[in-house]
């Protein structure tokens, strides 16, 4: 014990033993806190080694014992939330990136799963939602699921994919349409085709014309006023100005 307490405040890395001895004395109360030399400013945490180390072993265990992750509450319930708010940022998926789960070559604590979709296997800080390579995994992996449950592209909804991946969303610091999510994805959909048009897509006439003349083309006539969209009635005004605006108005009278 005297060695293990001269080793500690001369700064020296600890075994994995060691470190876990000194985590443990922390947990049942025999130490107040984790060990800090003020005159060296060589805190416990401070070596990279004990950080990885107990970092491993807490999520390590709390796996097996639980079946998931452990989130902020836990880590602070096991005297790491130190550890997790000054060095990982408060971000428990941060923390398990850096000490070896998502890396194929650490075969003792590797996840596949926490790799591949981690949104399967944890609660993803926003930083993750505004990484475009990571959004437009997650957004192929959506698109997957719902095929599988019988969705063509144009049927997914937001909902789907806070249900499924999280708060992609909200965790963006500008604003995203569906369809551009998508497209960054690698789909290719027009904004008129999905559930929800996106807010204030209609209120450009060119926006307006371009759909009507497609619907035209597809339909080989001029889709009929019960044919057109609620929304894209409303911002036109009414189905006499679309024609108009996309120069199909005549002297008919149309429905």
């Amino acid at each position: 014990m005297a060695d293990l307490e001269r080793r500690i405040k001369a700064g020296e890395t600890l075994t994995r033993e060691e470190v876990l001895e000194v985590w443990n004395d922390v947990r049942v109360g025999i130490r107040k806190q984790f060990p800090h030399n003020a005159r060296t400013s060589m805190g416990f945490f401070k070596i990279p080694e004990h950080r990885e180390i107990l970092a491993q072993e807490f999520n390590w265990q709390f796996l097996r014992e639980h079946g998931r992750y452990p989130e902020k509450r836990d880590y602070r319930r096991a005297k790491l939330d130190g550890l997790l708010g000054h060095y990982y940022n408060s971000s428990s998926y941060q923390l398990l990136t850096e000490v070896g789960f998502t890396n194929p070559k650490n075969v003792v604590y590797y996840d596949v799963v926490l790799d591949k979709m981690p949104w399967l296997a944890i609660r993803l800080p926003q930083g993750f939602w505004q990484d475009k390579e990571s959004r437009a995994k997650a957004i192929r992996w959506v698109v997957c699921v719902c095929r599988k449950l019988g969705k063509s592209l144009e049927d997914i909804t937001w909902g789907d994919i806070q249900n499924l991946i999280g708060p992609v969303r909200a965790a963006q610091k500008n604003s995203i349409t569906l369809p551009q999510l998508f497209e960054a994805a690698g789909y290719k959909i027009h904004p008129a085709e999905v559930q929800k048009v996106p807010d204030g897509y209609w209120h450009s006439r060119a926006n307006r014309t371009e759909y009507f003349l497609r619907r035209t083309k597809q339909l080989g006539r001029p889709p009929g006023s019960r044919e057109v969209l609620s929304s894209l009635l409303k911002a036109a005004g009414s189905y006499k100005t679309l024609l108009a605006e996309a120069g199909l108005l005549t002297h008919e009278k149309s429905d």
